[in-house]
């Protein structure tokens, strides 16, 4: 049973077999809008009740049974008692019932869609981690961590074009992301807008894929890229990426994008702030970018030399004991 465009001028009363429901008038001014039922078609006996005076309506086309109560009386006849209406009806609703399931399939069907395609994609991003990364995780002590990652660098020839990215964040004085290139002895320092300072590790990583991804960078490149922030390469190489995430979303479609544009790509974790030369290049960088007066999201270029010549209060190379390996100092 269906009861479209229903304005009522009182409350009233509709009793489905035992079960007693009360409509009131939907919000309308009841000086304005008289009772109207139109083209309402009941499958079975209603009682509908209009201020004192009860009246059962019985399905179209059978004859209506007043009832008296008082000296009020009321010959009430549901409007299309027509038996071809009710067949109408019923072939409407039911095409409308097939539609309905027709669309929840069609959405279904792309949902499982998207989720094929997204677990496609978090699959090909995670080839693209280097599986020493476990090995590093298991390392407790500063030695066993920096001798562990100079084993996995060393894996990498010379035809390997390696970048450090690194992030900082200061409550008062802003942030800043870098990408260190000691192959070609380049530090570029953007500021950004970060408002964390995992933000802030998530811009280097997006920015050094938009570095090799320009012209200067040819298909022929092997490149690895390597962050000393964890948790931000869990969060690129999870399936289950939140939609709120939506810098994470960035970094994994340029990922795609520059693993199939490169001859090879790889992504590494460094740990931080345990005497890598390359990486506390990156973060006295990272430091330098934060402090920047430059407009925002402008890549500068500078040389490592420069970057070494910086105040104490920038520079970690006075905080750290700084180890390099062979080939990788400049």
């Amino acid at each position: 049973m269906d009861l479209p465009c229903m304005l009522f001028r009182q409350s009233v009363v509709l009793s489905f077999g035992s079960v007693p429901v009360t409509v009131e008038p939907a919000g309308v001014d009841p000086v304005i809008f008289e009772m109207a039922l139109p083209s309402v078609l009941f499958k079975e006996s209603v009682v509908l009740s209009f201020g004192s005076v009860p009246v059962t309506a019985e399905p179209a086309g059978v004859e209506v049974r007043t009832r008296e109560r008082g000296s009020q009386q009321s010959n009430f006849r549901p409007f299309g008692s027509n038996v071809d209406k009710c067949k109408i009806f019923e072939k409407e609703r039911k095409r409308l019932s097939r539609t309905s399931w027709a669309f929840a399939a069609e959405l279904n069907d792309r949902d499982k869609e998207r989720r094929k395609k997204a677990m496609t994609r978090a699959e090909e991003i995670q080839k693209l981690l280097d599986p020493i990364l476990t090995k590093l995780r298991s390392k407790k002590t500063e030695n066993g961590l920096r001798n562990e990652f100079y084993k996995a660098i060393e894996r990498y020839d010379d035809n390997f074009i390696i970048l450090y990215t690194d992030g900082s964040f200061k409550l008062n004085e802003g942030s800043g992301c870098s990408i260190a290139i000691p192959r070609r002895k380049q530090v570029i320092c953007i500021r950004t807008e970060s408002k964390s300072s995992t933000q802030a590790e998530y811009e280097g990583i997006l920015r050094a894929l938009e570095v090799i991804l320009s012209p200067k960078w040819g298909s022929q490149d092997s490149v690895v890229i390597c962050t000393d922030c964890l948790s931000c390469l869990d969060s690129i190489v999870s399936i289950k990426a939140s939609k709120k995430e939506v810098l994470v979303r960035r970094i994994q479609d340029t990922l795609v994008k520059a693993s199939k544009r490169l001859k090879t790509l790889r992504l590494l974790w460094v740990p931080g702030h345990v005497g890598i030369w390359d990486n506390e290049m990156a973060d006295t960088g990272a430091n330098y970018a934060r402090r920047m007066q430059n407009k925002i999201d402008v890549m500068n270029y500078y040389k490592i030399e420069s970057m070494m010549k910086l105040p104490k209060s920038l520079s970690v190379f006075t905080r750290h004991k700084i180890t390099s390996t062979k080939g990788r100092k400049p």
